[in-house]
C-alpha cells in the first residue's frame, strides 16, 4: 500500500506539475497575446488617424482648388460685364452724338422750312398784288 500511495503521490504530483506548467504556459501565451493585440489595436487606430488625416488634406486640397477655379470664373465673369458695361457706355455716348447731330440737323431744316414759308408766303402776297393790279387796270 505505501508504494500505491508513493505512487499516487508522484503521479499527483507530477500531474499537478504538469497543470502548473500548463497554467503558466497558458497564461503566458494570454499576456503575448493580449500585448500582441494591444499592439495591433494601437497600428490599427494610428492607420485610421493618418487616414483621416490624408482623407481630410485632400478634400481641403480639393475644396482650395474649387474656390480658385470658382473665384477666377467670377474674375472672368466680372471682367466681361465691365467690358460690356464699357461698350454699352460708349455705344449710349455715340447715341447721343447722333441724336444731338439729328436734332442740329432738325432744327436747321426746320429753319429752313420756316424761310421757305416766309418766301412762299412773300410770293403768294406778291401774286395777289398783281392779280389786285391786273384786276384794276381791267376795271380802268
Amino acid at each position: 500500500r505505501d508504494v500505491c500511495d508513493t505512487e499516487q503521490a508522484e503521479t499527483r504530483a507530477g500531474c499537478e506539475a504538469q497543470v502548473h506548467a500548463a497554467r503558466g504556459a497558458c497564461e503566458r501565451e494570454v499576456e503575448e497575446t493580449r500585448g500582441s493585440c494591444a499592439v495591433t489595436l494601437e497600428d490599427a487606430r494610428a492607420g485610421c488617424l493618418r487616414d483621416v488625416e490624408e482623407a481630410r488634406a485632400a478634400c481641403e486640397q480639393q475644396l482650395e482648388a474649387a474656390r480658385a477655379v470658382s473665384e477666377h470664373t467670377l474674375d472672368e465673369i466680372r471682367a466681361t460685364s465691365e467690358d460690356a458695361l464699357r461698350t454699352i457706355e460708349e455705344a449710349l455716348r455715340t447715341s447721343e452724338g447722333k441724336l444731338l447731330a439729328c436734332e442740329e440737323t432738325l432744327l436747321a431744316c426746320e429753319g429752313k422750312v420756316a424761310a421757305c414759308e416766309e418766301k412762299l408766303q412773300g410770293s403768294y402776297e406778291t401774286a395777289l398784288g398783281f392779280e389786285q393790279a391786273c384786276a384794276a387796270s381791267r376795271s380802268a
